[in-house]
């Protein structure tokens, strides 16, 4: 069987049970948060048609990541106030995913941050062209 890697480091990935937040779903806390009906989870467009599944904690608190992290340059932000509502989870569950224990983030969060650097390389591209 063929192990999966992360897209951002390569390290082995783990299957783990998750809460459905695509950012911090994968921690322990957070299950028990999930299974205590504290969160609201919710779809965004967080940037030009990349989305992510996040309960409302990570919706707040997405913009502390910093622009290098998420690919940006000149300490640019990504934060609620630039996300697209598109929908509440109205029958959210636990699920499988895999686990990068080296960046200690989920598969589904990892694929999205490797998406969006991947993007805002070709809006680079694009601009030094012009």
């Amino acid at each position: 069987m063929k192990k999966e890697q992360c897209p951002l480091c390569y390290s082995e990935l783990e299957a783990i049970e998750c809460a459905p937040c695509h950012d911090c779903g994968h921690l322990p806390i957070e299950i028990e948060h999930f299974k205590s009906g504290i969160h609201i989870y919710r779809i965004y467009d967080v940037y030009k048609g990349l989305r992510l599944q996040l309960c409302d904690f990570c919706t707040l608190d997405f913009g502390s990541y910093r622009s290098e992290y998420l690919g940006f340059d000149h300490n640019k932000r990504l934060g609620f106030d630039q996300f697209n509502f598109v929908q509440e989870l109205t029958t959210p569950d636990l699920e499988k995913d895999k686990y990068c224990p080296d960046c200690a983030k989920r598969l589904k969060f990892l694929n999205f941050i490797h998406n969006l650097r991947e993007l805002i390389e070709k809006e680079k591209t694009i601009a030094n062209q012009t």
